[in-house]
């Protein structure tokens, strides 16, 4: 997984946190958006995915930068 060094700001919120902070960030695709090889993205904060993947007991890699 990619993570990208900051959030962007005009974008939405992070889902998980709701805050707009400038912090390590990865895109994570939208069910149901696939079209011809491409998919829309939604970016959350990176530390906000693995809190919530680990609060379901879901191993994920740390990822890089």
């Amino acid at each position: 997984m990619r993570v990208f060094e900051g959030f962007n700001p005009s974008g939405p919120p992070c889902p998980l946190c709701g805050s707009r902070g400038d912090w390590p960030t990865v895109l994570l695709p939208k069910p149901g958006s696939e079209h011809d090889g491409l998919v829309e993205a939604g970016q959350v904060h990176h530390a906000c995915y693995i809190a919530y993947c680990r609060a379901l007991g879901i191993e994920v890699e740390e990822g890089e930068t």
